[in-house]
């Protein structure tokens, strides 16, 4: 069975890697929804809109997009910035909170599972593989 030790480097080394996986494919409302939940678990404390665009690499606009969904779904409260009408400031709500902590719970149970099937050693070769390519790889640049 895997130790909370192994799973929390697993989590903590995939999300080197893949900035976590429900990061990746912000552009589905669901996933883009948990990628935020998950921020703002780990940022305990309240954040603006701005710093969560910049996190997941998408726009402001597709930031307030999933924001307002969230609001509906009483998973966040979102104020005004005091210093600035244009700022928007956020924060889980309690509800948010219970749902972030499940899923951060089913999370680390599927790594658990990963661990237990695949082993810790196959694990961080992966890791330190897919890391190794990483690093290889780059955007294109491309001139306009």
């Amino acid at each position: 069975m895997a130790t909370e030790k192994e799973i929390e480097l697993i989590v903590k080394s995939l999300s080197k890697i893949y900035r976590m996986p429900s990061t990746q494919a912000v552009n589905r409302t669901n996933t883009g929804i948990c990628a935020i939940m998950r921020y703002l678990y780990d940022a305990d404390s309240p954040v603006t809109a701005g710093q969560i665009s910049d996190f997941m690499n998408v726009s402001t606009a597709r930031v307030a997009v999933l924001l307002k969904k969230m609001v509906a779904k009483e998973l966040i409260i979102k104020n005004v910035a005091p210093y600035d009408a244009r700022v928007s400031i956020v924060c889980l709500s309690e509800k948010g909170r219970q749902v972030s902590e499940r899923l951060q719970n089913e999370f680390c149970e599927q790594i658990g599972k990963l661990i237990d099937k695949m082993g810790m050693e196959k694990l961080l070769d992966f890791i330190n593989i897919a890391e190794e390519v990483g690093k290889e790889l780059s955007a294109p640049k491309i001139d306009f």
